[in-house]
């Protein structure tokens, strides 16, 4: 019943990757989803959760990935979601710092990054801390 009701609306909605008004002028984005009332908690956490899979399919084809410890991973994949990345991947000379291993070059590059001063607060402080202890 699932997918032949899913197959219907998508015959029935255009998709849009970006948040657009419909016909009675309601915020709305994918296949018509409505986001006038927001959405629930349990579906952000599942957009999270397909994007951060996204992210990481992306982020495990650093021939360096395996090398770093699950912290560092973990580091790279918040930067990854919170960044987006397009964003990410202009952070060149951290990743060639974490190519060759350099976790103090790794950490240098994310605190002189604007994305440490002014965009992320806190968080950023906290993630250069776990990369730094691994």
């Amino acid at each position: 019943m699932i997918e032949t009701t899913i197959d219907e609306i998508k015959r029935h909605e255009a998709y849009r990757s970006h948040v657009y008004l419909d016909t009675k002028q309601v915020l709305s984005i994918g296949y018509g989803l409505n986001l006038k009332d927001g959405i629930s908690e349990p579906l952000a956490t599942k957009i999270l959760e397909w994007t951060l899979e996204e992210r990481l399919q992306v982020l495990r084809k650093f021939p360096f990935w395996e090398q770093l410890s699950q912290a560092r991973q973990e580091v790279f994949l918040n930067m990854a979601f919170n960044l987006g990345i397009p964003r990410f991947l202009k952070f060149r000379e951290m990743l060639k710092a974490a190519a060759t291993g350099d976790v103090a070059g790794v950490c240098q590059e994310m605190t002189d990054s604007k994305w440490y001063r002014e965009d992320v607060g806190y968080r950023a402080v906290e993630l250069v801390e776990k990369f730094r202890v691994g």
